[in-house]
């Protein structure tokens, strides 16, 4: 069938082309004739509910009125990622339109997935030879329509043991190609789906290998899954497969999870008579926990010896491994030469400025410690280069250096089309329908391109003219990975935003800070804890902050009222500043953690209101990653912002020296 298909195909190019140019006629996908700068977005909200609903065709004709190719376009694409049921058809024009858009390769997903396993169809066939796969599925069935050499043996093979499928799709596989699977490879396969949780399809899998082998696997998902008996699948499996990686991870994490003392010394003896870990990633949980445990409980020798049996090599666990034990090192173990060794090592590994910054700062801190000053200085100085991040911003104070941000000024720049001019105006609709959804799908979908430095300037310009200062900080962020320049476009005037009556609880460049780390100015935020609008309240929280305030508490205008958040949350803030003695620190780490939570660290860390332990210590001791960084985001964009609104309503500045001096 496959001969006579290829022969098919090889005669039938221009007869597929006028199918093709039939086809256009006939598909619901329509297409407008002329572009316009001035499109009436007033329907955008209704248009986008409407296609979300399938009612693609009374979505065009409200859009219609505008006369506008953009919008059409835009309608098109979002159509395609609103989960709505496409035939294969319109897919296969759909990319043709839209290859050069923002996340296309998803639509050759959609389309892989629906091309059938012995379709005939010449159309079908001819798309996936012409259009490289870019899913598991997709590799698999252009191996089966090509079927015939060791090569396409291999590409089945290799996707099928590191991904999952749909009931159906397993059934085709295994039924033609189960000869392919030898013992091995199904272990390699069940292995993979165990430790990504694919339960379906492990489930399946169990019942092609044998009872050994079974029992092992059983284990690991009774322990992964918390389910009754773990104790007694465990005894079912053999010696020879006890210390089997996957069983041993999940007997670890059981353990953690049960509060026994025991999932250290499981974890400890492991990585040390193992050279290497096949998912070194998921091995990086259970040892940052458990570091982190043991700086609880003050036993900081233990905490470093684990951790110095790391074994990670992606940058982002490696560099975070190296700074704490450098942090260790040198806080808790008085070894600055072992702290001197580990920030170099950060050093030489990392790019971005927050990371940048806090590695030559803490080896200027080291060097000092060392009695190096001038060294120290030089270190000092390369961190101060980063002065909108934290550390850089320590460092600049720790040389007396006040250095000035060069902010990017988008007012000057000019938007220039490099690419496909369509892409930008439909960019330039989301942003004014008030949208996030697709926005950030199509900012992510802009940024996995090969992006120009002028694509970057264009997106942030109409984020800018657009007044969303909430997808101008999230294109920052990727922008910054490319160039790091745009790390000094992160901290957007949010025009759109009144604090009014909020500034008699804190101030406003405060009120900013807090607001662009908890929602990056988007006031229909939700969270998935629940927390609400610009400064991400809980509707428990702020009921009763409300009833403090003396007015009438009500969960939907803390989402549709962005004064009444602020107003809210800034109310709140003032509270736990009194709590902790007007520490903006603390009162950070309380909004975030809760207040709960500051009063345990202060009791387990020590209090550095008293000076038992510095603010820098203290900040880097909390044991919540996501509070660690919340704090010194939220610090730095407090400096930052009484810079950028310094002609706003900002009398005199404070420092970092400041803020973390006084708490």
């Amino acid at each position: 069938m496959y001969k006579t298909l290829k022969t098919i195909y090889k005669k039938s190019k221009i007869i597929t082309s006028i199918i093709l140019i039939i086809f256009t006629l006939q598909t619901k996908i329509l297409f407008a004739q002329n572009n316009s700068n001035n499109i009436d977005t007033s329907d955008l909200k209704e248009i986008i509910n409407l296609v979300e609903k399938n009612k693609l065709n009374k979505a065009i004709q409200i859009a219609n009125k505008n006369n506008s190719v953009d919008l059409i376009n835009l309608i098109n694409w979002i159509y395609i990622f609103s989960e709505n049921e496409i035939e294969i058809e319109e897919l296969i024009k759909m990319y043709e339109k839209f290859e050069d858009w923002p996340k296309a390769n998803l639509i050759k997903v959609l389309i892989e997935k629906k091309i059938g396993w012995e379709s005939n169809n010449i159309s079908h066939y001819q798309f996936i030879n012409e259009n490289k796969p870019v899913s598991a599925l997709g590799n698999i069935k252009l191996a089966n329509y090509n079927f015939k050499s060791i090569d396409m043996k291999q590409i089945i093979i290799n996707n099928w043991i590191n991904n999952s499928f749909s009931k159906n799709d397993e059934k085709f596989i295994m039924s033609n190609y189960k000869n392919l699977f030898d013992n091995n490879i199904k272990y390699k396969r069940l292995d993979y789906l165990i430790w990504n949780k694919k339960w379906s399809s492990a489930y399946r899998q169990l019942k092609e290998i044998n009872s050994d082998y079974s029992n092992l696997y059983k284990a690991r998902i009774k322990l992964s899954r918390k389910e009754y008996g773990v104790d007694a699948a465990i005894k079912k499996v053999p010696e020879y497969l006890i210390n089997d990686e996957g069983l041993t991870y999940e007997r670890v994490k059981w353990r953690r999870h049960a509060k026994l003392s025991s999932s250290l010394d499981m974890l400890s003896n492991y990585l040390g008579k193992n050279e290497k870990l096949k998912y070194k990633e998921k091995w990086w949980t259970e040892i940052i926990i458990h570091t982190r445990k043991l700086l609880k409980e003050k036993k900081y020798l233990e905490a470093y010896n684990l951790l110095s049996n790391h074994k990670q090599t992606n940058t982002y666990n490696l560099s975070r491994a190296e700074w704490l034990l450098g942090w260790i090192a040198l806080t808790h173990l008085s070894k600055p030469k072992e702290a001197q060794k580990h920030f170099s090592n950060l050093e030489k590994i990392v790019n971005m400025p927050i990371s940048v910054a806090r590695a030559n700062y803490w080896l200027a801190i080291t060097e000092k410690e060392l009695d190096n000053n001038a060294l120290a200085n030089e270190y000092f100085e390369k961190a101060a280069v980063h002065n909108s991040t934290y550390y850089g911003l320590l460092a600049e104070q720790a040389i007396k250096k006040e250095g000035s941000i060069n902010f990017i000024n988008l007012q000057s720049k000019n938007i220039i089309y490099e690419k496909n001019e369509s892409i930008f105006y439909s960019l330039r609709l989301l942003a004014r329908a008030n949208e996030k959804k697709y926005s950030a799908k199509f900012i992510n979908g802009l940024f996995q391109q090969n992006i120009s430095e002028q694509d970057i300037i264009n997106i942030l310009k109409i984020f800018e003219e657009e007044k969303r200062p909430d997808l101008l900080v999230k294109a920052c962020k990727k922008a910054v990975r490319l160039n790091i320049k745009f790390q000094n476009c992160l901290f957007p005037y949010p025009n759109n935003i009144k604090i009014n009556e909020a500034t008699q609880y804190i101030d406003t460049a405060l009120i900013f800070a807090i607001i662009k780390q908890e929602s990056e100015f988007y006031t229909g935020a939700i969270s998935r804890a629940g927390a609400r609008g610009l400064m991400q309240i809980m509707p428990f929280t702020a009921k009763i902050t409300a009833k403090s305030l003396n007015i009438k508490y009500d969960k939907d205008k803390i989402l549709s009222d962005a004064e009444y958040n602020i107003k809210i949350g800034s109310k709140y803030f003032s509270q736990l500043y009194q709590e902790f003695d007007n520490s903006i620190i603390l009162s950070i780490a309380g909004y975030n953690a809760g207040p709960a939570n500051v009063r345990k660290w202060l009791k387990i860390y020590g209090d550095p209101r008293n000076e038992e332990i510095s603010y820098i210590n203290w900040i880097e001791s909390i044991p919540f990653s996501e509070t660690r960084n919340y704090v010194q985001r939220v610090i730095e964009n407090y400096v930052i912002y009484q810079k950028v609104i310094l002609n706003n309503r900002i009398n005199s500045l404070k420092s970092i020296n400041e803020i973390i001096n006084n708490g």
